[in-house]
């Protein structure tokens, strides 16, 4: 199942126009890559996703780090490391990422704006699903950062998504391709903790950091994390809204064997992954 997602406004300034802080085009650790602002609106003419209690408002729009492919003679020497089709070439502890963000409300009212960032690697990205819907509640799936941000009218709030955060956000992406490789629960077993997609809420959960101490997910937690790529960037409302978000990003490289694409290269970049992984849906009684 797919997410639907309506139109949004967008401005995107990625890659080369970046302005780089230390290093040059060689091969060098601590280089920095800071980019122009990502900014992705939502206006009141926005169409809402399902009727009455249950509507929603939704923008979305790929971001996509400038972090290179590997070669071929690079990635003939990358055996086979579970959860993933191989070893990865690009590994968490490789780079250090952080996003600042700033989203303003220009309406005359307050807005409780979801913040949303569904993470990729160089093997998939991760898609929650739509909002699926039981006799008792309509149950949404957690995105990989999922933050309530209350602005006040004609106001904005600052945040961070930090590297210990995006870290977080490797590995649990690493653990949701484990879970992937889990086979379904039986029709009708509402109870067991792995049905529908309780392990990819509870991997994806803000609270639970951490996850090799969770006893459920302990054994889904892969060893070596494979390196965030990019992410879909969403907002999402429960009520008309005109808001925007802004997004800057840093990476910095941290091992002396460059992943991030330089100013000027012209080297192939990752991109967003075509293969997503979506939770399960709910066994039917």
């Amino acid at each position: 199942m797919r997410n639907r997602f309506a139109p949004a406004k967008l401005l995107l300034a990625l890659g080369a126009l970046g302005s780089v802080l230390g290093g040059g085009a060689c091969a060098n650790s601590d280089y920095t890559l800071v980019n122009p602002p990502v900014v992705l609106s939502m206006t009141a003419a926005l169409a809402a996703i399902g009727e009455g209690e249950n509507a929603t408002f939704q923008v979305q729009a790929p971001v996509a780090f400038p972090m290179r492919r590997g070669t071929a003679e690079e990635k003939k020497g990358l055996g086979p490391m579970a959860p993933y089709p191989r070893t990865p070439f690009l590994k968490a502890g490789d780079v250090r990422i952080n996003a600042r963000y700033t989203i303003t409300n220009i309406d005359d009212q307050e807005h409780i704006v979801e913040l949303l960032m569904d993470p990729w690697n160089e093997f998939v990205r991760y898609e929650p699903g739509p909002p699926m819907a039981t006799e008792q509640e309509t149950v949404v799936n957690l995105s990989g950062v999922d933050r309530f941000v209350k602005i006040p009218p004609k106001g904005r709030v600052v945040g961070n998504v930090t590297p210990d955060d995006f870290v977080e956000l490797a590995r649990d992406l690493g653990t949701v391709q484990a879970l992937a490789k889990l086979p379904p629960p039986s029709v009708g077993n509402e109870n067991d903790p792995a049905a529908g997609p309780a392990l990819y809420n509870r991997t994806f959960n803000s609270q639970n950091r951490q996850g090799e101490n969770d006893p459920l997910l302990k054994n889904f937690v892969p060893a070596v994390s494979a390196g965030i790529t990019g992410f879909d960037l969403g907002m999402r409302t429960r009520e008309k809204a005109n808001v925007s978000i802004e997004i800057v990003y840093e990476i910095t490289e941290v091992t002396s064997d460059p992943r991030v694409i330089r100013q000027g290269e012209t080297e192939q970049a990752m991109g967003r992954p075509g293969t997503a992984i979506t939770p399960p849906a709910l066994p039917a009684n």
